[in-house]
């Protein structure tokens, strides 16, 4: 019994080590993520209070808390099977699209490789006839 429980011990060691580095590594992502949030919407209340339209300063808080929900539950699993496949869209510019499912078909993962937060790991995204992979998991210019 004595065996076996160190074993056991031996062989859940790494995924405990994993996941608690993980939770630090959330904590401390979610941490600095609210911070900048909380800079930007003191910039975006005190520096441009004026010059703004109040319902895109509020459209910019929205999708600043989302955007900082997101990256605090990163639901990408690179070892399970992949889920989307064969999906082939174009969407014309300035169009409002949205992308609905049921629970587990990756549309968090999707939005995720659209703001390049994870890179895909078969097929391409073209924007603008631009391959987003070939820019790298930090998007912008260098």
């Amino acid at each position: 019994m004595d065996t076996n429980l160190k074993l056991m011990d031996s062989y859940s060691r790494p995924k405990f080590y994993l996941s608690g580095s993980i939770e630090w590594l959330c904590f401390r992502l979610h941490m600095l993520s609210s911070i900048m949030f909380a800079f930007s919407l003191m910039f975006l209340i005190s520096v441009l209070q004026g010059t703004i339209d109040l319902g895109i300063a509020g459209l910019a808080v929205a999708y600043g808390l989302n955007l900082n929900m997101l990256q605090a539950l990163v639901c990408y699993v690179p070892h399970m099977p992949l889920v989307l496949r064969g999906l082939t869209c174009a969407i014309p510019g300035g169009m409002k699209t949205g992308i609905v499912g049921r629970t587990g078909s990756s549309k968090s993962t999707l939005i995720q490789i659209f703001f390049c937060l994870v890179e895909p790991v078969v097929g391409q995204i073209l924007i603008d006839g631009l391959n987003i992979s070939t820019i790298g998991l930090i998007c912008g210019p260098d």
